[in-house]
């Protein structure tokens, strides 16, 4: 599974590299997904359990900027094939990610 595998990748990190930091980012939601919608949810606050649970590790939201409910995607960040981010969604998508590293960063001490 993707949890476990990411907990063992954490274990691997944390052991070779202590001190380093490991930023988890979800997999890139996408309407076409939508059927996956609750294995995705589960797994995303599996990340965020992670996060939490391994030092020096830090989980980003992608999602919730994505959507206007965290369910409904907007479409103009979506090419017609429902999968691909457009150019106005890969904008946002990066923005919100430099912005979140950014933040995670700028706060450690």
């Amino acid at each position: 599974s993707i949890t476990r595998d990411v907990k063992v990748f954490l274990r691997h990190a944390h052991k070779q590299l202590p001190g380093v930091m490991v930023v988890l980012l979800a997999p890139q939601p996408s309407p076409s997904h939508k059927k996956y919608s609750k294995s995705l949810k589960a797994l995303y606050q599996k990340m965020a359990d992670l996060a939490v649970e391994y030092p020096n590790c830090a989980y980003l939201d992608c999602i919730s900027f994505m959507t206007q409910d965290g369910e409904r995607f907007f479409p103009k960040h979506f090419l017609s094939d429902s999968t691909t981010l457009s150019e106005t969604g890969y904008a946002l998508w990066s923005a919100e990610i430099k912005k979140q590293i950014h933040t995670l960063f700028s706060t450690e001490e």
